[in-house]
């Protein structure tokens, strides 16, 4: 009689998060920081007329369409690019091996 002898493997799925880039900056208006709230729009690219991402997904390097609301706090406001939970398009990984990434912003 022949024993058998099962082997089970348990798989474990991984699941890396997309990767975000934390961002911070100063909105003055007539020389005063700003106090609100704000829409903004992001745009990555590489200088060369090249859009690598933006924050609505759209390609290409004109404003997005879509915007992103913020708190400005006596001029000064945070996000994190690429934050799908903040309802901007996820940053691919291949973005950062670029020689060069410039950040346009409309507000």
């Amino acid at each position: 009689m022949a024993v058998g002898v099962a082997c089970l493997a348990m798989l474990v799925p991984c699941v890396l998060a997309a990767p975000v880039l934390n961002y911070q900056g100063r909105v003055e208006s007539g020389g005063v920081g700003y106090h609100g709230n704000a829409q903004f729009k992001f745009l990555l690219h590489d200088g060369a007329g090249h859009a690598l991402w933006s924050n609505d997904g759209a390609a290409g390097m004109s404003e997005p369409a879509g915007s992103v609301p913020l708190w400005v706090e006596r001029g000064l406001f945070h996000t994190e690019l690429g934050n799908t939970d903040a309802g901007m398009a996820a940053l691919s990984p291949m973005v950062f091996h670029r020689p060069s990434v410039l950040l346009r912003t409309w507000i």
